[in-house]
């Protein structure tokens, strides 16, 4: 996200760049989800810039 707002109907959204190492929304969803967790998806995820600072900090407990 370059920048922070709300998105109405009719707006067009562009892909800027795409992430070297990114999740889709399925494996994010597991992660914060499910009770095991991918240890990939979490190095994946602690050093993804998108994700919020305190979520980065909540998925690193789980950390092995």
């Amino acid at each position: 996200m370059l920048k922070e707002g709300e998105v109405a109907v009719n707006d067009t959204l562009q892909l800027v760049k795409k992430a070297d190492n990114s999740l889709t929304v399925t494996q994010l969803f597991n992660l914060v989800f499910n009770k095991n967790k991918n240890q990939e998806h979490l190095a994946i995820a602690i050093e993804n810039t998108s994700i919020s600072e305190s979520k980065h900090n909540k998925l690193k407990a789980f950390i092995k």
